[in-house]
């Protein structure tokens, strides 16, 4: 009993610090966000807001905690939500008859109390579970808490916004006020502010060393990192050893589950290796012919223009040896001709011969022999021209003429007959060789 009394002092104080510091409903849970937002445009208004939530959920922990073994645990959140709205319906008649203005001013923010998720919360998280004396200094914790929030949020946005504190002006008359803070905008900038200097303040009583946890009563809220199991009490109590071997043999099939699940995983995680593998090395494979191909087509290109380079090389070779054995034949050519040039004697004027006329295959026998027959007659016309010439120059010697002159012309006649012999003897022979000829031709006929 002794310890039931000191526990029970320290409980109170618990809840109270916890609602207002720990787990504030607004810096720190961060719920009932929309009166928070809407209602606080004064100072004036947070408080009455506040102060209202706190009386409700102060009175409804109590209420709930003292009928906590009588409601069923499958109606209870019904049976929650009338009992709220049962208080807050009080406080509405209540301020509408003592408070009109400021029932004016939250207006339709009062009946949206019964929906308020503080209330439920800390009607499911602590009242349901706990004495009534704890539940209702936890309501009145955390409608402390919510109160201070709201009132310090109002008063923030009515001095920024019109200079004034429940009504009275504090700032000087040269300040001008910022309307934005009184609108709806203001109350999301003066919330950020006032939740980053609360999370600066507990950053540093961690530093210091206090213990700024969350005392976690309950759920306190944050039912995602809530690790407490609120009916594990009452199942364990309920429990019998039949339930307790169903759970251990539920519990060893699941490790069994687990285990094949492990090894299907492990072997389905080989196989996707080894078809990576053996994709990879198809890949390579691939990557290998190809390279490979291309290896051999550039070795084929290669040859071919080796023997492309091969075959120009053989065709200027070809080409200079063909000149040069041209060149070469041409010099042995016209080395030849001057030595035969230079071996064929001189044929003096006086010696040439005429050459036979060639007989023609066209002509006939007798134009070949008038032919001769004419040419004999204009050889004995020249022979007969020459006797006459000759019996001319023996009558002109019997002439007489002076010793002196004679001797002058002795050495120019002299040559003249030489001449004349020799042109008389050409014709000579010029006649024999035509008698000949005709002589040919008639045995030839």
């Amino acid at each position: 009993m002794s310890n039931e009394k000191n526990s029970l002092p320290k409980g109170i104080v618990e809840r109270l610090v916890n609602g207002l510091f720990k787990e504030n409903p607004t810096f720190v849970l961060l719920l009932g966000m929309c009166p928070t937002l809407a209602v606080t445009t004064s100072a004036k208004n947070g408080l009455g807001m506040g102060l209202t939530t706190m009386a409700v959920l102060a009175l409804s922990n109590l209420i709930i905690s003292l009928l906590r073994k009588v409601i069923p645990n499958k109606i209870r959140i019904p049976a929650f939500i009338v009992i709220i709205a049962s208080f807050v319906t009080i406080m509405e008649l209540l301020l509408k008859g003592f408070i009109p203005s400021l029932y004016e001013s939250l207006g339709i923010y009062i009946p949206l109390i019964v929906v308020n998720c503080i209330i439920l919360g800390r009607a499911e998280a602590y009242a349901y579970s706990h004495g009534p004396i704890l539940s209702l200094f936890d309501g009145i914790g955390m409608g402390l808490g919510f109160s201070m929030a709201l009132t310090i949020i109002g008063g923030f946005r009515e001095l920024l916004g019109s200079g004034m504190i429940f009504g009275f002006n504090v700032m000087p008359e040269s300040f001008v006020p910022v309307s934005i803070f009184v609108m709806a905008p203001g109350a999301f900038f003066v919330l950020a502010i006032l939740t980053a200097i609360q999370n600066a303040i507990k950053d540093m009583g961690t530093k210091r060393g206090k213990d700024m946890s969350k005392i976690q009563s309950g759920c306190g809220g944050d039912c995602v990192a809530c690790e407490k199991d609120c009916k594990k009490e009452t199942v364990v109590k309920a429990a019998k050893p039949e339930t307790e071997a169903k759970e251990k043999s539920e519990a060893k099939e699941e490790v069994t589950v687990k285990e094949e699940t492990k090894e299907e995983a492990n072997a389905e995680t080989k196989a996707d290796e080894d078809d990576k593998a053996k994709v990879e090395a198809e890949a390579n494979d691939k990557a290998k012919e190809k390279a490979e191909k291309a290896d051999q087509k550039a070795k084929a290109k290669a040859e071919k223009e080796a023997e492309k380079k091969a075959k120009a090389e053989a065709e200027e070779k070809a080409k200079k040896e063909a000149e040069e054995k041209a060149k070469k034949e041409a010099e042995e050519k016209a080395e030849k001709e001057a030595e035969e040039k230079k071996e064929e004697p001189e044929v003096k004027p006086e010696e040439k011969v005429e050459d036979k006329p060639e007989k023609k295959a066209d002509e006939k026998p007798e134009e070949i022999i008038d032919a001769h027959e004419e040419q004999l007659r204009e050889l004995e016309r020249i022979v007969d021209e020459a006797n006459a010439k000759k019996d001319l120059e023996e009558s002109d010697d019997l002439e007489f003429f002076d010793i002196s002159e004679s001797k002058k012309e002795d050495k120019a006649p002299a040559k003249k007959k030489h001449s004349k012999r020799g042109s008389v003897d050409k014709a000579r022979m010029m006649l024999s060789k035509a008698e000949e000829t005709l002589k040919g031709g008639d045995n030839n006929d």
